[in-house]
């Protein structure tokens, strides 16, 4: 008869990029009001010091806002999308990196 062969593995090590859900959360990430009828707050609050970048992006793709906001470690950083009052109605998304994760939230402006 036939023999079974078992096969153990020992020391698994799974590494990989976080998730954007994963990020998202990671930074407590909350953008409001949205819909908005002039401006909203991007608020987060990453989990290490870090530089976030925040580029605001038209539905063409085109860049309508971009900063720079040095973040540190548990406190809650906000950024004011269209503060200036300068963006048309419409849909924007709004990109929050920090060299190595990234998201992409949607703001609605009406």
């Amino acid at each position: 008869m036939g023999a079974s062969q078992n096969l153990y593995l020992d020391n698994i090590n799974i590494s990989g990029t976080v998730g954007v859900a994963e990020f998202e959360n990671m930074i407590d990430l909350s953008i409001y009001p949205n819909p908005t009828s002039s401006s909203a707050t991007v608020d987060f609050t990453p989990p290490h010091n870090s530089k976030a970048a925040i580029s605001v992006f038209d539905v063409t793709g085109r860049v309508v806002e971009k900063a720079d906001v040095n973040a540190n470690a548990g406190v809650s950083s906000k950024y004011v999308v269209n503060s200036s009052d300068n963006l048309k109605a419409g849909i924007y998304f709004v990109s929050i990196s920090n060299g190595n994760d990234r998201v992409v939230k949607k703001v609605i402006i009406n």
